[in-house]
């Protein structure tokens, strides 16, 4: 093990974070300590990711625009140097500031291969705990919303409104009437993470480019769940990172 500390800068997005937590996980298995960042609203979220981790610490962000964020991160870098190494990838690379091919890429500009750290993405054992007896017996997982819009007029033709009971983490779909209404608000506004076996137990899955869409494709087994990605921001993922999936571009 490196006897050195390590602080990685990757963009800092929900499922950024999620998507690079493999490489993270695995670099803390060779440095004393990894330092990592995320913007203030995330920190809950990737301090759970990462609660069984000791050796791996979370350092906010309050930056309100990405340049702010450069600046606050910088400062943060020459804090703790000159005792660390430091990994960057994306818009943090010298040599490269537009997204390519993610997530693949982020572990190449770290000098890791995705496949050699995938095995290491873990989600912590509590989360895997909830929802394990409360879930319908079918029913479809959407995320029809991104942190800039909604796409729900995209998703809905891809499931059957009259048949199938639909759970989207951001909004209840039902109006107060319909006898799915309740059964959905259960599940709308949930910390992220409780999400997984929502998500994991669900007969189909079809999401946006999203936190959901990257978490989803980590934890899905795509043998008894059929998995649907609408790419509506257009990103180029690296070929094969949703293997399985059916993807159509909006």
């Amino acid at each position: 093990m490196n006897k050195k500390s390590l602080v990685v800068c990757n963009h800092l997005g929900l499922g950024d974070i999620v998507s690079v937590s493999a490489g993270v996980k695995y670099l803390a298995t060779q440095y004393v300590k990894v330092y990592l960042f995320t913007k203030v609203h995330y920190y809950k979220n990737t301090t759970d990711l990462y609660c069984d981790i000791a050796n791996v610490f979370v350092i906010p962000i309050a930056g309100q625009s990405e340049q702010m964020e450069i600046q606050e991160v910088n400062f943060w870098i020459q804090m703790l140097q000159p005792d660390v190494d430091i990994k960057t990838c994306g818009l943090y690379s010298n040599y490269r500031n537009s997204l390519v091919n993610p997530p693949k890429n982020f572990y190449k500009d770290w000098e890791l291969e995705f496949e050699q750290c995938e095995n290491h993405f873990s989600i912590p054992e509590y989360f895997w705990t909830l929802h394990k007896s409360d879930l319908p017996s079918r029913y479809v997982f959407i995320c029809s919303k991104s942190s800039q819009k909604s796409f729900l007029d995209q998703v809905l033709p891809f499931v059957d409104w009259e048949n199938d009971l639909i759970i989207d983490p951001n909004i209840n779909v039902y109006p107060e009437n319909h006898a799915y209404h309740k059964i959905a608000a259960k599940y709308v506004g949930r910390p992220f993470f409780e999400y997984c076996n929502i998500i994991k137990n669900a007969n189909k899955v079809v999401v946006i480019d999203s936190a959901f869409s990257i978490l989803a494709r980590f934890i899905c087994n795509t043998n008894t769940t059929q998995c649907i990605l609408l790419n509506c921001s257009h990103l180029q993922y690296t070929v094969d990172f949703f293997h399985n999936w059916t993807i159509y571009k909006q």
